[in-house]
């Protein structure tokens, strides 16, 4: 059983074999409620003031935030995960806990743009579910951080992982971003074929 966050975050990585993303100026959080907590790694005011500002809003099961696009020298990142899912069990561990932390390192690697250092060759289907995603959240407010890439690569290594479950895995991992997509799943307007990046071409 893993007690704490970077814990998790660090078995997560290793298990979908990236295990060095984890920068060493990267600061780890817990998130309770609407408040976080920092708890271990390299602490950045200024990343933990937008990540307090961002998850008053509502319940938030985990963030990633890095300085790319702030004005400082030295590169540092944030990453939290919601205290629900401690302890953590890596032998057995819970699926949404495992998928929202993927989620979350899946936003790293595409801030950080890691993709070639990681030797990920991204396919078509990737792009094409990556391509689905972003237009829908598109439909309601432009969503930077949940765009095309990101959602490729999050498919990307569920696939690696999972090649016969990756569709409900992928579900899993953006249920909580694709809120009106699970309604739909949950109210059987839609299935989880939605997320099936081979039906997902234009």
């Amino acid at each position: 059983m893993i007690e704490n966050v970077e814990g998790v975050f660090r078995c997560v990585a290793e298990k979908f074999n990236v295990p060095d993303i984890l920068n060493v100026n990267t600061g780890f959080y817990k998130i309770s409620g609407s408040e976080i907590q920092f708890v271990s790694g390299i602490r950045n005011e200024e990343l933990d003031t937008i990540a307090k500002g961002q998850i008053k809003f509502g319940e938030v099961f985990g963030f990633y935030l890095d300085n790319t696009h702030l004005e400082t020298t030295e590169f540092n990142a944030g990453i939290g995960l919601h205290v629900k899912f401690l302890p953590f069990n890596d032998e057995d561990p819970d699926e949404l806990a495992e998928m929202i932390a993927l989620h979350e390192l899946a936003h790293l690697i595409e801030q950080q743009k890691l993709t070639n250092q990681l030797n990920i060759e991204l396919e078509e289907c990737d792009q094409a579910i990556g391509n689905k995603v972003e237009i829908h959240l598109n439909n309601w407010n432009p969503d930077l951080g949940h765009n095309q890439e990101f959602v490729a690569i999050l498919n990307y290594l569920i696939r690696r992982e999972y090649p016969m479950d990756y569709a409900h895995k992928l579900r899993v991992a953006l249920s909580l971003t694709l809120a009106d997509i699970e309604s739909d799943i949950v109210n059987e307007e839609e299935d989880e074929s939605y997320y099936d990046c081979r039906r997902a071409n234009f």
